[in-house]
């Protein structure tokens, strides 16, 4: 046998591109959306609660309420995503990498679109808290932990649709030990089955794991998540997620750039809670 032969050895590439596991956007959708192109800021209107009185004369003049409206300015923030395909190396290869970035970008965005959500309602420090230690120790995830941001919720008569709980991967499947959450005595929903949960309580469950972003924060072993109304959180969006490729003559290669302008506030805190969980 050659011993030069080891020197021609082929390698031969698959013509499929594997993604790295990676999580795409999922929060649009549960809070107020609202489309500002050709703006900078957008500012949300809430109103105040009314109050009906007796009326005890007749005759005299019938009193206002002097409802009260709050403005509450958002600003958007641009963000963007970009990368090169060298157009001799995108030749060499059995694959359109400009293809797959467009994907990979994609995912960026909607992930980063989350991220000014989550951002905003941290920020926010609402004034409903729920401990880790609602169920009588600090605990993961706990029913008594959802019970009681539904009920925080409830008090100021938030309304019951439309309501969402954001959690990690750890404290949706703490949840998942529970027999109330998965037993179909209590949940019509074969948690257990699919290994997942998307509703409960009331809520829209929302998971958001670890992400380069940030995703939701942890101090050592306390997890913050979120339970909230939609229309207690404002998005405003100048530019949708959006990519482009175009050809860029001074590194003679394809550029695939993803843009994403937009902001997020709290309109209304009480239709917003924070939950603190043990992750050990």
């Amino acid at each position: 046998m050659s011993i030069d032969l080891v020197n021609v050895l082929a390698t031969q590439f698959a013509e499929e591109v594997t993604h790295k596991f990676q999580e795409a956007g999922n929060l649009r959708d549960t809070v107020r959306v609202r489309d500002i192109r050709g703006a900078k800021t957008v500012q949300f209107n809430l109103m105040g609660r009314g109050n009906a009185a007796e009326r005890t004369t007749i005759h005299t003049a019938i009193p206002l309420m002097n409802i009260t409206h709050q403005p509450v300015q958002v600003a958007v923030k641009n963000f963007t995503a970009s990368e090169l395909t060298d157009i001799f190396l995108d030749n060499q290869v059995p694959f359109d990498e400009k293809m797959e970035l467009v994907e990979t970008i994609a995912t960026a965005l909607g992930r980063r679109l989350d991220q000014v959500i989550i951002d905003t309602l941290v920020a926010a420090t609402p004034t409903k808290q729920v401990a880790n230690n609602i169920s009588g120790v600090a605990a993961n995830l706990t029913i008594d932990a959802i019970r009681e941001s539904a009920k925080l919720l409830d008090e100021d008569g938030v309304p019951d649709t439309d309501r969402t709980l954001i959690v990690s991967p750890s404290g949706l499947h703490s949840l998942l030990e529970d027999n109330q959450a998965t037993s179909s005595d209590f949940n019509n929903v074969k948690a257990l089955v699919s290994g997942d949960l998307d509703t409960f309580y009331g809520f829209k469950i929302k998971k958001v794991g670890n992400r380069d972003e940030g995703g939701l924060p942890i101090s050592i072993n306390d997890r913050t998540g979120f339970a909230y109304h939609k229309s207690a959180i404002g998005l405003a969006v100048n530019m949708e997620p959006t990519v482009r490729i175009d050809w860029d003559e001074q590194y003679g290669a394809h550029r695939v750039t993803g843009f994403l302008s937009a902001g997020a506030g709290v309109i209304d805190d009480l239709g917003l809670v924070e939950l603190t969980t043990l992750e050990a």
